[in-house]
Formats: structure tokens, sequence, C-alpha cells
């Protein structure tokens, strides 16, 4: 299992940023991997501005929890 993310603006005005969040499964060939139908949208991450790091560390961390708590809990395993 694959997760990436990388900000993106989701507004016109470029204000409003956010980390979307894609899972993948890693047995998929590199050409296929990259393609928009192997990479599933698992949700969006605020990007926090004006904080000092470990602030935004520890909103990234939950948020993934979050996103990742139907798949961990099905297997009874912990995140973080």
């Amino acid at each position: 299992m694959i997760l990436y993310s990388d900000a993106t603006v989701c507004d016109n005005l470029g204000k409003v940023q956010r980390h979307p969040i894609f899972i993948s499964l890693s047995n998929f060939p590199n050409n296929i991997r990259s393609k928009e139908n192997a990479k599933i949208l698992l949700g969006y991450i605020p990007i926090i501005s004006g904080v000092n790091t470990e602030i935004y560390l520890q909103n990234y961390h939950k948020s993934i929890k979050i996103l990742l708590y139907p798949l961990l809990s099905q297997y009874n395993l912990e995140f973080g």
C-alpha cells in the first residue's frame, strides 16, 4: 500500500490549499501506478499556516490517523 500527497490549490484565487491523500497498491507496475485510475483519493488534509512545525505535524499525523482508521481498525492495527 502506498500513501502519497502533494499540496494543491482548491480555489480560483489561490488562497485555499489542501493536501490530497491518495492510496495505491505497490504491486502495480510503475507505468500503471501513476495513472488516474490506479489511485483512490482518501481525503484532504488542511494546511495550517502561521503555526510552528510541531503543531503542523501533529495536525498532519492526526488527520492521517483519522483517514486510515477504517482500514487499521479492521485488522486491529494501530497507527502512531
